[in-house]
């Protein structure tokens, strides 16, 4: 008999949103509740609730509050056979989102001007080239112009990206506009949230810590090791009352 798997045992939520060829995709990824580093080693929850006393309201004697845990990012994914799981990743996290932002704005003004016609050749000359760098979360992303040629002998002007010194993509100019797309419009928070939204809807309920039987000031360690919780006093009403 199989265990029984809980929403608690996933680590990440992991969506598709622009293939980029051979291959390589821009990913949309949520990495679930917290723990599994230096500090904390296990593994804490994506939701905790927390039931207390309230008498702000007429009606009724106790609150919840709810709790959650995730780290939205977009990624650059790729082929890469020595890594375990045969993919290679290019975090864009909101450290580096805004800095990534203006690195590719930079390199699509840059296309614009760079690709010409001679000799019904289409050519990059030579002081039109240009390298943009980009170091998102600790890795690099190289971004060159370069002319694509399809196996049936047809060119058309594209975008090379080279992430983290082990992958090359060829990028066309169509693939690339949806890419700036995407890249300038990202709200992390936003579509982390709303493909959490599927996933947590039976979940409520499911790790509720009653607070109603804290002492005033007294710290209760064993409810959660990794949270202080402090009772509270004088003329709060609840305890999450500023």
């Amino acid at each position: 008999m199989r265990d029984a798997i809980y929403f608690d045992d996933y680590e990440t939520i992991s969506d598709i949103i622009l293939p980029l060829g051979f291959g390589c995709t821009l990913n949309m990824n949520i990495r679930i509740g917290g723990g599994g580093n230096d500090q904390i080693k296990e593994k804490l929850p994506f939701q905790s609730e927390y039931l207390y006393r309230n008498t702000k309201y007429s009606n009724r004697d106790i609150s919840i509050a709810v709790k959650r845990k995730f780290f939205p990012y977009l990624s650059l994914e790729f082929k890469d056979d020595s890594d375990a799981f045969g993919k290679g990743k290019v975090q864009i996290t909101h450290y580096d989102i805004l800095g990534f932002r203006e690195k590719v704005l930079e390199v699509d003004r840059l296309l614009a001007n760079c690709f010409v016609l001679k000799n019904d050749e289409l050519i990059i000359p030579t002081n039109m080239n240009f390298q943009v760098i980009s170091m998102p979360s600790d890795s690099t992303v190289l971004f060159m112009p370069t002319v694509i040629q399809y196996n049936d002998g047809t060119k058309s002007p594209g975008v090379m990206m080279d992430l983290a010194n082990r992958f090359i993509v060829n990028v066309p100019v169509r693939t690339w506009k949806a890419f700036v797309y995407y890249i300038m419009t990202a709200d992390l928070y936003g579509w982390g949230a709303s493909i959490l939204s599927g996933y947590t809807e039976g979940i409520i309920g499911s790790n509720v810590q009653d607070m109603r039987s804290m002492p005033n000031q007294t710290t209760v360690q064993d409810m959660d090791p990794h949270v202080r919780y402090t009772g509270f006093k004088g003329d709060k009403k609840g305890f999450f009352d500023n």
